[in-house]
């Protein structure tokens, strides 16, 4: 039912987006364009604001400010996880990245961000979690306690991944998980190289 529901909408989206370009008797060349995977379902989508990172500060698990606009000028690879504490298929993502991270920051120049969306009353539950998992040694774990990067880049249940290459063009998001997804991601930083 939910895909659709997100098929749907997306075709909703799709036609009004084309009348309308069609009524400005303009074209759609400029306008980039990402294909977003909604459970096996890839839909594309033409807004631009999908294509830049946000100019939003989060704040790390030690209280440090976290510009995410400013990932994009890293000149590496950036992988922006979103998971939540209470997200079982989250943390099952999160131990099955595990086997790559270190592959990735050595061999591919990746920085990995693991955004929690875990809100003001669970959020004090990510530090032990994240220790306990061992996280806090691969991953750059963000506090998205208000969820405004979370809204602001349509990620409206977690996990959902977002790929930037080196320049911090958007080339990849997931919404979900299933078992092996790690493997479609590790061929996606494959590629960027």
């Amino acid at each position: 039912m939910k895909k659709f529901f997100f098929g749907l909408m997306f075709t909703f989206l799709f036609i009004g987006l084309q009348a309308q370009d069609t009524t400005k008797n303009t074209t759609t060349d400029s306008i980039p364009v990402v294909v977003v995977v909604v459970a096996d379902t890839a839909v594309k989508t033409t807004t631009a604001e999908n294509n830049e990172l946000p100019n939003i500060e989060l704040k790390d698990l030690n209280g440090n400010r976290i510009n995410i606009k400013s990932l994009g000028d890293s000149g590496k690879i950036t992988i922006i996880t979103f998971w939540a504490t209470w997200c079982k298929p989250c943390i099952k993502e999160l131990n099955n990245t595990l086997d790559f991270i270190d592959d990735w920051k050595t061999k591919y120049n990746v920085q990995y961000f693991a955004v929690s969306v875990d809100d003001a009353k669970t959020t004090n539950s990510v530090r032990p979690l994240a220790t306990a998992l061992n996280y806090d040694w691969n991953y750059h774990i963000l506090l998205d306690p208000n969820r405004d990067l979370a809204r602001t880049m349509n990620v409206n249940n977690p996990p959902m991944i977002f790929i930037y290459d080196v320049s911090g063009n958007l080339v990849y998001t997931h919404m979900g998980y299933t078992e092996g997804g790690e493997y479609e991601v590790n061929d996606k930083v494959l590629e960027l190289n």
